[in-house]
């Protein structure tokens, strides 16, 4: 099951011993770290990551003999983990330190999740996953969160041996040939205590971690922040702080009329493949990659000069889209760069962002945002400040701050990132070994030709094409199996809207008589 178009200078055997190499630091033997970094980050890529570590695992055989394994974090790449390794019969203790599996995305309506939207152009556009487990699809974030827990709940939480909530580790240390974890029962409550615990092997999948703040009051990305009621109430002034994705998508969300979550990346994604740009895009990042891996500054100098030369080329459709824009605003973006184009950054919003600058809508500053506690300030290089009016809206979007550190030191953190970024294009086109996840008996094996996982996929299908399109479909008789959806006639029809794929099972269009019910 694993593709043959990964890189040339890699064959298939070469990748457990790759995803063992990002996944693992010396002296940590049996710790296996999941993430969180990689050439580009979504919810998608974390998932894979966790399916395509446990497999490493297993074709070292060391998950033959019923091991014992704890996981360190219940978000998605730890519930994904947990699902992976109960498929290979594995005793695992699912370790978190909230009260319940998910909750950090759980309540976050105002952010929309899209598997593949970081990836464009590398990637083809796809608005649903194609796991051996916990598929998803497209669709605000606490509806993905809902989707995948109704499954980790349906299918997999009664198969781990343990879940130990309001738990933190802070300490994992090899002890003999066990891995040793000590850690905090109760956490944050009043009778917080001590315990430890012994396993053959651990993975910790402890994800981003809370993101850094200047103030108490800095609200995480994933928190409902109120940004555009402010700005509807008659907030003009808003300054956000940090120029990775975070950054970036607050600009773009104060200032486009039609952001709408994120869906208008993937309009103006759609236009650009309609005309054929998504080539020139990947060819500039390709080039940067190439050229700039290592130097930031000249990466983001680079992709200055690309994306303003490319915006005057994107067809009108898309430039019609991006000129609704609320006017009587004022956005400044700071960062450190020259300007705000990382090479981690998803090319979409780096695009948007250009044509942005480009036409005055935000404004980009370069320094850094500080807090004396009793304001905030725009810090330059020089050390030079110039405060920031009382009257601003302040959003600070400067990263994470990685719980890893609690496990490791920072050459060790330094190591695991270097290391899981330069492979992240060699081990991203391997497909996922789905034979090896197939011996869970309370989930169908993954098979688009078998209609017992088709069935099984079919109300979540279902639900993606009422939230989409306001149909249903149904299964067809013949084989392999696929999903018919109805077509209308005449103008008001789905053609070039359905997708070909979803969850990897195809779909086929069946026109109807105008005026129909649907």
């Amino acid at each position: 099951m694993l593709s043959t178009k990964q890189a040339p200078m890699q064959n298939q055997t070469d990748l457990p011993k790759l995803y063992l190499e990002s996944a693992t630091v010396p002296g940590k033997t049996n710790i296996f770290f999941i993430g969180p970094f990689g050439k580009r980050v979504s919810f998608a890529s974390q998932q894979r990551r966790a399916f395509n570590v446990v497999w490493a695992v297993g074709q070292q055989r060391l998950l033959a003999s019923n091991p014992s394994v704890a996981v360190v974090g219940g978000g998605l790449a730890g519930i994904t983990t947990c699902a992976a390794l109960v498929a290979q019969k594995c005793r695992v203790t699912l370790i978190e330190a909230r009260d319940s599996v998910l909750e950090r995305q759980i309540a976050t309506n105002h952010r929309y999740v899209h598997p593949t939207v970081n990836f464009w152009p590398e990637k083809e556009i796809s608005g649903t996953t194609s796991f051996p487990y916990l598929d998803w699809y497209e669709a605000r974030c606490s509806t993905v969160i809902e989707t995948i827990k109704f499954e980790w709940k349906e299918h997999f939480e009664k198969s781990i041996s343990r879940f130990l909530p309001r738990t933190k580790v802070s300490k994992i240390e090899n002890s003999d040939t066990k891995v040793k974890l000590t850690f905090q029962t109760n956490f944050g409550h009043p009778d917080e205590g001590m315990a430890e615990g012994m396993f053959d092997m651990v993975f910790v999948t402890s994800g981003f971690g809370d993101e850094a703040s200047l103030v108490s009051g800095d609200r995480s990305y994933w928190d409902r922040d109120g940004l555009e009621e402010a700005r509807d109430a008659g907030s003009k002034d808003f300054v956000i702080a940090g120029t990775g994705d975070g950054g970036l998508i607050e600009a773009l969300r104060l200032v486009q009329k039609q952001f709408n979550n994120g869906n208008l990346c993937l309009d103006v994604i759609g236009d650009l493949d309609d005309l054929g740009l998504s080539g020139r895009v990947k060819m500039l990042e390709h080039e940067a990659f190439a050229k700039f891996r290592k130097d930031d500054v000249e990466a983001a100098k680079f992709y200055a000069s690309a994306y303003k030369e490319l915006i005057d080329d994107i067809p009108l459709r898309a430039k019609d889209r991006l000129s609704e824009r609320f006017s009587g605003i004022r956005v400044r973006l700071v960062g450190t760069l020259p300007a705000p184009f990382g090479l981690w950054v998803a090319p979409i919003h780096k695009l948007m962002m250009a044509a942005a600058i480009e036409a005055g809508a935000v404004e980009y500053n370069i320094g850094k945002v500080q807090s004396d506690g009793a304001g905030y300030a725009i810090v330059a290089a020089d050390g030079s400040k110039a405060p920031i009016e009382n009257t601003a809206r302040v959003v600070v979007r400067i990263g994470p701050s990685h719980p890893l550190g609690s496990f490791l030191d920072a050459s060790a953190i330094t190591m695991l990132k270097e290391a899981q970024q330069a492979t992240a294009d060699i081990l991203d086109v391997a497909e996922i070994d789905t034979d090896f996840f197939g011996a869970f008996s309370k989930h169908p094996k993954r098979d688009v030709e078998e209609y017992e996982f088709v069935r099984f996929r079919k109300a979540l299908a279902d639900r993606y094409f009422y939230d989409h399109f306001k149909i249903k479909s149904t299964l067809s008789v013949d084989h392999p199996p696929r999903y018919i959806v109805p077509l209308k006639s005449s103008e008001d029809n789905y053609d070039g809207t359905l997708p070909d794929k979803i969850f990897g099972i195809a779909v086929e269009g069946e026109r109807i008589r105008l005026g129909a019910q649907i």
